[in-house]
């Protein structure tokens, strides 16, 4: 009983220092937004405040989030559908590592937004082109932490598993997807975040809703508290879709 007050005073700890960490930041924010030369390119909270009730009433706001997130449900999607199985694949048949391996490395140091033009000439300025932009940039921390789940798992393990009698895909079933997966939900909440930084390079290929799409039309019309808006916005989004996969992570492995 003594240890579960402890864990709740713990947890209740945390929060009070993220909050007072919170309005450390907004205290530095309304001061600097009060001094030269930050005066005119840094607006106070309150006037973001006041942009966020002003869209809301709109609805635009509203739109351009789900925009938004249905770009990012799509490209993450398939990031994660085609990382995990190539990461597995990787781990665990030195073959496939050797084959890919080379390709994945030099591929990763290019950024998602240097494939722009490329990205408008194979696809157009549709839906599909922004899809890319944001499924490049979600692919590789997936498919990395993937691939280092697999190789860390315990030899110990595999040979007891082996000396079992199993092999093949009851093996992937039993013990090597169950043992990455820890870090196989590193690299999905490490590429969900990373795919909400290329939303912006995403959502400037001829866009007409979302939230780069709101930032940079804000930037070209000089509306600083919209553009500072949009930036917190997709801030929120990004954290947000961070703690639903914390939460689903704590509940298909609690024992991590």
């Amino acid at each position: 009983m003594s240890m579960h007050w402890e864990k709740i005073n713990k947890s209740l700890e945390f929060k009070i220092i993220s909050l007072f960490s919170i309005l450390f930041f907004l205290g530095i924010w309304e001061v600097f937004s009060h001094i030269q030369p930050f005066t005119p390119i840094l607006v106070p909270p309150e006037e973001v405040i006041k942009t966020l009730i002003f869209e809301l009433n709109r609805g635009e706001l509203i739109n351009h989030i789900l925009k938004s997130f249905l770009r990012i449900f799509i490209g993450f999607s398939l990031a994660a559908v085609i990382g995990i199985p190539l990461g597995l694949f990787m781990g665990w048949y030195p073959f496939v590592f050797q084959f890919f391996n080379g390709l994945i490395n030099f591929l990763k140091s290019i950024p998602p937004i240097a494939w722009i033009p490329l990205a408008i000439l194979w696809f157009g300025i549709g839906e599909s082109s922004k899809i890319y932009i944001i499924a490049y940039s979600a692919f590789f921390p997936i498919v990395l932490n993937t691939i280092f789940g697999v190789r860390s798992i315990d030899k110990t393990l595999l040979k007891m598993a082996k000396s079992m009698g199993l092999k093949g895909y009851n093996l992937f079933k039993e013990i090597i997807f169950p043992a990455s997966l820890p870090s196989i939900f590193t690299g999905v909440r490490i590429g969900i975040g990373t795919a909400w930084m290329a939303l912006i390079a995403a959502e400037m290929i001829g866009a007409t809703s979302g939230l780069g799409y709101m930032i940079e039309e804000s930037r070209q019309l000089l509306l600083i508290p919209k553009v500072m808006l949009g930036m917190i916005t997709i801030a929120f989004c990004g954290f947000l879709c961070d703690k639903v996969l914390e939460w689903l992570q704590k509940k298909i492995i609690p024992w991590f």
